[in-house]
């Protein structure tokens, strides 16, 4: 599985992908926050799944979701944003553009199964 990982934080990203690696849940990440090389990458790469962190420094996840459904390769990817806590307004937005949210848990093998849970539940 091919995932792109949008996350400014380098000890969340190290994490995630040390994670990502020990359970095999996939075997390709490529990480940005910046949404010229997202865009890049999601015009010229098929993502199987992308993941997304609400809270960014300079822009939040709406803009990188409607970066991601403008791409003619992964308009149809899944996307799963994460976030500790998403107010009302926030979580509003991300049922507007369609997609699900999943609330980052500090326990990671606790965030892998919520990520298999809502991908079982997107199929």
């Amino acid at each position: 599985m091919k995932v792109i990982l949008v996350e400014d934080n380098d000890i969340t990203a190290e994490l995630t992908q040390l994670f990502f690696d020990k359970t095999n849940f996939c075997d390709h990440v490529d990480r940005t926050y910046r949404i010229k090389p997202f865009e890049h990458l999601v015009h010229n790469i098929k993502y199987d799944l992308a993941i997304i962190d609400y809270h960014l420094q300079v822009l939040d996840a709406p803009e990188f979701i409607r970066a991601i459904k403008a791409s003619r390769l992964n308009s149809s990817t899944p996307i799963i944003v994460v976030s500790h806590e998403l107010d009302a307004y926030e979580e509003k937005q991300i049922e507007k553009l369609g997609v699900h949210y999943v609330r980052r848990h500090d326990d990671y093998q606790i965030f892998v199964d919520l990520l298999n849970r809502t991908l079982r539940k997107m199929n």
